[in-house]
Order: C-alpha cells, then structure tokens, then sequence
C-alpha cells in the first residue's frame, strides 16, 4: 500500500492551528502543565489537570485519552498521547508516538492533524524530526491514508524546525508514500471559545 501525506509545520501555538484532530504529547508525571498541552488544558478549563490529579489520566507511554474540545481549541477532537517520562522520551519513542498520533487522527475520521511533542525544536530537531517523520509516513504507508500533518512549533523554534523537517524529508524518500512539505506561516486565529 501507499499513502499520501502533506507536511507542514504551523508556528503558532496549538490552539490557533485548525486540523480535524489534535495530539498532544504527555510526559509522565508532568504537573503542572507546560507549553501546547498546559495551553491545550487551559483552553479546556482545566480539564487535563483534573484528569490528572484524579489519577484517571497519567501519562504513561501508550496512555490515549479523547476529549472534545467544545470549538476552544482550532482542533474539534483533541488526544491527549501518554510518553511516558520526559527523560525517556528518545528517538524509538518519538516515532512511536507520532505513528500512534495518525493512527489515532485516521481512526477519528481525521483528513487533517495537529501534532504537538515535546520536541525543542532548536536543539533536538535534528535528533527526533527523522523519527516522528518516519512514523508519520510509515503508518501512512501501512495503510494506504492521506493525511494533512501539521507540526506544532514555536516561532522561535521554527527555522531549526524547517531544516529538520527538509532533512527527514530527503531521509524519509524511500518509503513509497507520496510526500509534499509546506510551511504553514501564522495567520489569523479563528474566533475561539473562552474558559468562563
């Protein structure tokens, strides 16, 4: 089989980025909440945290939770994705989760996804973009999807992230899926609901 993905990445944060279905990465034990999933959480009223310290939620590797998103957030569905501890969060399992991310948006009925991990783009991009490249694009290949991708980065982050997206990109040739890069530039936000 082969699949068709068009990636880009949005340098704005997670809530302004539209996709039908956002992920969002979860590192074990990580309270309180930071970057997109703390802005993903308080876009949601605090939801996350509530899950968290009721224990229903915990962030161990391969946790998947499901939370509507009410039109908070440029995303309808959002997947919080467990990654176990953050000092373990290394390239076998940046792929993991990425290719655990498109199963998850495919399964929702998804045509578009927001992934957001907690890469720092600056200086782990080279390191952990080839992964979550390869897990993107093989999962597309092992089941024949099209998928809009859409990686969240900060701005400040973002032209390390460019390089190492066109770098996976060369890297990712091979695999048969039909693969175009973009890079989405901020833009307006949609009008978004507030937490009252």
């Amino acid at each position: 089989m082969s699949g068709e993905a068009h990636l880009s990445l949005e340098a704005r944060p997670l809530e302004r980025v539209v996709a039908d279905v956002a992920v969002v990465g979860l590192c074990a034990g990580e309270l309180p909440l930071r970057g997109d999933i703390g802005r993903a959480d308080w876009r949601l009223c605090g939801v996350i945290t509530d899950l968290l310290v009721e224990e229903r939620l915990t962030g161990a590797a391969g946790e998947v939770a499901l939370l509507p998103s009410g039109m908070r957030l440029g995303a309808g569905r959002l997947v919080v994705l467990g990654l176990g501890p953050s000092d373990a969060f290394r390239a076998l399992e940046a792929r993991g989760a990425a290719a655990v991310a498109v199963q998850q948006a495919l399964a929702l009925g998804g045509r578009s996804l927001a992934l957001s991990l907690p890469l720092e783009w600056d200086g782990e991009a080279a390191r952990l973009a080839a992964p979550v490249m390869r897990g993107v694009i093989e999962t597309l290949g092992a089941t024949g999807a099209k998928l809009a991708v859409r990686l969240v980065t900060s701005l400040r982050a973002h032209p390390g992230a460019t390089q190492a997206l066109d770098a996976a990109a060369t890297a990712a040739s091979a695999t048969g899926v039909a693969l175009q890069l973009g890079d989405e530039a901020p833009g307006e936000p949609s009008p978004l609901g507030t937490c009252v």
